[in-house]
């Protein structure tokens, strides 16, 4: 059996003390590669480890740290939100890891770290000790050696041990010895850690491999590859439960417990939950319809996917690979599903690809993974949808929300585009991207009225684009302007039947315009509308609904005015005199 090679945290190549990162505007050779005249981009991948001592909240979220050397380093926050997404999980004690690190020179001559992406930035709650002590015990207990694994429980290295099933990186020999480790050596705290907080694709990932950059939460296909050896564990994993096929197949099987003391398996949702059907559409094959009437908010779907690829990957083919590997690991079940979707791209790419490329959905708008999921797979456009799906990175999980009541044996849609342009420019988009002629509700208006809707969408594009233009400016003036866009904005949703998740950006817009003016007590109302449209779309365990949420947690103690609805209205939009 080919060797499961697993993460160092201690290796001081991949994960660097602040003394040894490169330095912001230098050319570092050992970390950069030349990608053009006078041009660099990393080479590698790196990231920076360190236990948070001090919290600072003052205009942006800063922290100050310590690394594996006890350099003291500050952490600046110039995010799009200046940290306040990090507010609440930032606890001395707490671990930050920030990915592609480098030395910054801050304009009162200190020198720290400058973090601008929130997607490489994760903050764990466990201190840098405990993290790295749980690096040693998974390069100890996690790979094969000569004559097998060592027993977390008992430290008997043996070829037939068990595998956890929550958190795959310890193994056992029975379940005297899984007692044994969960309640005496630690691994009660050491499995919620890695399964709780991703840590297990940050153990499996192959740090030394640079196809594309990465971003938190880190999933495959950029873990190592141990050959069909590692394929079988992760089937075991899989099968969990199962007597028969895959888990037996498998020399080492994965560990359960009944008691929910243990390790355990998620899942699925209960299809007897279910308010839709899956059902052939004239003109469209299948698609999913409403078998009830599903009010407004309701969570329609939960997926998890049955495998995820890179999004931004140039390589076709090493992609094309990926997906053939995936494939090959799926269950015989699972596969006839898959080959069961469509494939609008031919023989331009094998069966899998095509089949992949068509049906992939993003695990989050600006993500460079995505998703395959068979029952989401099946649910059509539509221009004017009545469903949003979003993917919930603190679940795992593909939803699908009803924007609006939906009735029943009515189909369920999604919108397929980034934003929803004019007329041509939706038919165009969609042609060229998804091969079809979109005949929904909103492309069959009469023309007059079709006219109507894209003079309103084009303004909608023109308003949106001013938004940002408007914090440049300064005072009351500015501050009316920018607010009278962003509701200008929303009247015309209204007017157009927009209710997906536009709506909770632009009321976050108006959110991020009132902090910008540090207007706290509409910056609470707007946070407030915020999170009730991210709730409708995305669900209260949505993260940017939680990350609301707390926005508005902050500002319990803002009181704003006691008005009539009316009154209100004007005051919020600055209509009336404050």
């Amino acid at each position: 059996m080919p060797a499961q090679k697993y993460t160092n945290l201690r290796n001081e190549a991949t994960f660097p003390p602040f003394t040894k990162l490169p330095e912001e505007y230098g050319i570092d050779l050992s970390f950069h590669e030349s990608s053009g005249p006078f041009e660099y981009q990393p080479s590698r991948h790196w990231c920076f480890l360190a236990e948070i001592s001090e919290v600072e909240i003052f205009i942006r979220l800063r922290l100050i740290v310590r690394d594996k050397q006890g350099a003291v380093v500050p952490v600046a926050f110039y995010t799009d939100d200046r940290g306040e997404e990090f507010v609440y999980q930032a606890r001395k004690g707490f671990t930050v890891m920030i990915l592609y690190a480098d030395q910054h020179f801050f304009l009162d001559m200190t020198t720290g770290i400058r973090l601008e992406e929130e997607s490489l930035c994760k903050i764990v709650p466990a201190s840098l000790n405990e993290l790295l002590s749980l690096s040693d015990k998974v390069g100890r207990y996690s790979t094969w050696q000569t004559g097998g694994r060592t027993c977390h429980g008992c430290d008997e290295k043996r070829v037939d041990l068990q595998k956890c099933a929550r958190c795959g990186m310890f193994w056992y020999c029975n379940k005297s010895c899984q007692t044994t480790g969960w309640q005496s050596k630690g691994h009660k705290r050491d499995c919620n850690l890695i399964r709780e907080n991703g840590l297990q694709a940050m153990f499996l990932m192959d740090w030394d491999r640079f196809e594309h950059f990465i971003e938190f939460p880190l999933h495959e296909p950029i873990v190592r590859s141990a050959g069909t050896a590692e394929a079988m564990e992760r089937l075991a994993t899989l099968s969990i439960g199962n007597d028969s096929g895959a888990s037996r197949a498998a020399e080492e099987t994965a560990m359960t417990s009944k008691t929910g003391e243990g390790p355990s398996t998620s899942m699925n949702d209960s299809q007897a939950d279910r308010v839709y059907d899956i059902q052939p559409i004239p003109s469209k094959g299948k698609g999913m319809v409403a078998t009830a009437k599903i009010p407004q908010g309701t969570r329609i779907l939960s997926e998890v996917p049955l495998f995820r690829i890179p999004r931004d990957n140039p390589n076709i083919s090493a992609v094309d690979a990926i997906v053939v590997n995936e494939v090959s690991r799926l269950d015989p079940s699972q596969q006839r599903e898959f080959f069961s979707l469509t494939n609008i791209h031919g023989t331009k790419h094998s069966a899998a690809m095509g089949i992949a490329r068509t049906n992939v959905l993003p695990l989050g708008s600006d993500s460079r993974s995505g998703g395959l999921f068979p029952i989401a797979s099946r649910i059509n456009h539509s221009c004017r949808h009545n469903a949003q799906n979003t993917w919930n990175e603190k679940i795992g999980r593909l939803t699908i929300h009803a924007l609006r009541d939906i009735e029943q044996d009515e189909e369920i849609t999604i919108c397929y585009l980034p934003t929803t342009g004019p007329y041509e420019e939706r038919q165009q988009h969609l042609s060229a991207t998804f091969k079809f002629t979109c005949t929904c509700e909103l492309c069959s208006l009469p023309r007059a009225q079709r006219e109507i809707s894209n003079a309103r969408l084009c303004t909608i594009q023109e308003l949106d684009a001013q938004i940002p233009m408007v914090l440049w400016g300064e005072g009351v003036r500015w501050k009316e302007q920018a607010l009278g866009l962003v509701r200008s904005v929303l009247d015309l949703f209204h007017e157009e039947g927009i209710q997906d998740a536009h709506v909770a950006r632009t009321y976050y817009d108006a959110y991020q315009l009132a902090v910008h003016f540090e207007d706290e007590r509409r910056a609470k109302v707007f946070a407030q509308r915020t999170w009730e449209a991210r709730c409708v779309a995305e669900g209260e365990d949505s993260p940017t609904a939680a990350k609301m949420r707390n926005a508005v947690e902050m500002r319990r103690h803002v009181k704003v005015p006691e008005l009539d609805e009316s009154g209100f209205e004007k005051w919020l939009w600055m209509e009336v005199d404050n």
